[in-house]
């Protein structure tokens, strides 16, 4: 192991059984650091055996253990996968362990590279089909780290807390969101817009027009400035304050932005106030409305030179550092309302 890397761990000894009909809930979980710079490796390990009889036909044993990630925003993007399965009709526990990294394939490289600082790592035992049990002894989960340096991490949180920018909170009742208005411009002038806040039952029931993105956050560390005006005021976009957004949805917005008209748009992590954790929670509970009220919703994997156009399929959508995606000025209509 690297001399700067850092590690950090959870175990938990508790015996339990899970059914087919018991409700999927983590049996350890285990969040990757605020100061993780980069996680390098992630280690599962357990003891755990099935039933310990079965049909001889059976050629494997539907017990297993799965990997998941929860986002602190609410998002499901990464794929559950599958860590192992118990051995087959032994009523021995085995005592297992699995460390992905980087170099293990591209599933798993792709899901470790996509690891942020505040993500939960769960490791969910499992179980299918009537009298199949999985039987619990142990689990952990290590997590193998490059930490940010100070200088980073003070960076960071210097271009990251917009909190001063939003303008009083939302209304629960109405279902409010805010609409990012984004001012006429060519690929290259500065971003220039401002928030409007608007309700769900009103776009519902007048059929308001709005754009919805969702896309890759990124590094978190690679930000690029906006200009915002104050909320509410909007004579003075041209004259708006620096607002710092991930360098993800800045491209987004770059190719979505219109010559000629303002563009109406939705945009998770810039309209939510991602530092008040009440809002944020509440928000999250209005992204399905969000999306499917939305006269547009568009696809932003990133930019790459390569002049290749991919389609990829919804289970690798969307993973950061997926190859060499590029999608020209986006996967252009992916929903449309009707």
């Amino acid at each position: 192991m690297a001399s700067n890397t850092k590690t950090c761990s959870v175990e938990r000894k508790d015996a339990i059984q899970v059914h087919d009909h018991c409700p999927e809930r983590p049996y350890v979980e285990l969040e990757v650091p605020q100061d993780a710079k980069r996680v390098t490796a992630v280690t599962f390990g357990g003891i755990s055996r099935d039933q310990g009889w079965a049909d001889r036909s059976e050629a494997v044993s539907f017990t297993w253990w799965d990997a998941s990630v929860k986002r602190p925003e609410g998002r499901g993007d990464l794929r559950t996968i599958t860590v192992l399965n118990n051995r087959l009709a032994n009523d021995e526990p085995q005592n297992w362990s699995d460390r992905w990294t980087v170099f293990h394939g591209p599933r798993r490289r792709l899901w470790i590279e996509a690891l942020r600082p505040g993500d939960i790592i769960q490791l969910i035992p499992r179980a299918m089909y009537m009298a199949w049990v999985n039987i619990i002894d142990e689990g952990s989960i290590k997590i193998e780290y490059e930490p940010k340096e100070l200088e980073e991490e003070l960076q960071g949180l210097q271009l990251t807390s917009n909190a001063s920018h939003y303008a009083g909170g939302l209304s629960v009742e109405r279902q409010d969101i805010r609409l990012l208005h984004v001012e006429p411009g060519t690929f290259d002038d500065p971003i220039r817009c401002s928030f409007r806040v608007a309700s769900l039952k009103e776009v519902e029931a007048k059929g308001i027009d709005f754009h919805a993105l969702s896309y890759c956050w990124g590094d978190p560390t690679e930000r690029e400035e906006i200009f915002l005006s104050k909320e509410g005021d909007f004579d003075n976009v041209k004259e708006g304050m620096s607002f710092s957004i991930g360098k993800s949805a800045a491209q987004a917005l770059r190719r979505l932005r219109l010559e000629r008209e303002t563009l109406v748009i939705w945009i998770d992590a810039v309209c939510i106030n991602q530092d008040d954790l009440e809002e944020r929670a509440q928000q999250v509970t209005l992204m399905s409305q969000i999306y499917s009220l939305a006269s547009v919703v568009h696809i932003w994997l990133g930019e790459d030179k390569s002049p290749t156009l991919v389609l990829a399929h919804p289970w690798l959508w969307p993973t950061p550092g997926f190859g060499p995606l590029y999608l020209a000025y986006i996967a252009q209509l992916v929903y449309r309302r009707n």
